[in-house]
C-alpha cells in the first residue's frame, strides 16, 4: 500500500509482516485458561519456582552468616540492607559484592 506523506511529500511502502496477519483477539482470561492447562507451561513454572526458593534459601543463609558477623563487631543491624551503598565500612574486613 502506498501513500504520500503530508509532511515531507515524500512517497513510502508499508509492508505487512506475513507473521502479523489479521488475528483475532485474545481476551486475557482465555490467554490464562490456556496456560493453566498447558501441561509444559505448568511444567516450567514450577521449574522456575523451584529455582527462585532455592535462590531465595540461598540468599537467606548468606545474609543471616553476614548480619552475625556484623553484630559480632558490635554493629546493631538486622539486614544486608542496612549496607546498601556497597562501599568498604571502615571496621569491615570486606566487602558485601556477590549475586545478591
Amino acid at each position: 500500500m502506498r501513500f504520500l506523506s503530508r509532511t515531507t511529500q515524500t512517497s513510502r511502502i508499508l509492508v505487512r509482516h506475513p507473521d502479523m496477519a489479521r488475528r483475532r483477539r485474545v481476551p486475557a482470561s482465555e490467554v490464562v485458561e490456556n496456560l493453566s492447562q498447558d501441561f509444559a507451561y505448568q511444567a516450567e513454572l514450577a521449574r522456575q519456582v523451584e529455582e527462585q526458593s532455592e535462590l531465595a534459601a540461598e540468599c537467606a543463609a548468606d545474609e543471616r552468616e553476614c548480619v552475625q558477623e556484623i553484630r559480632r563487631l558490635g554493629y546493631d543491624i538486622d539486614s544486608v540492607w542496612d549496607l546498601v551503598d556497597g562501599a568498604l565500612h571502615p571496621v569491615l574486613a570486606r566487602r558485601f559484592v556477590g549475586p545478591y
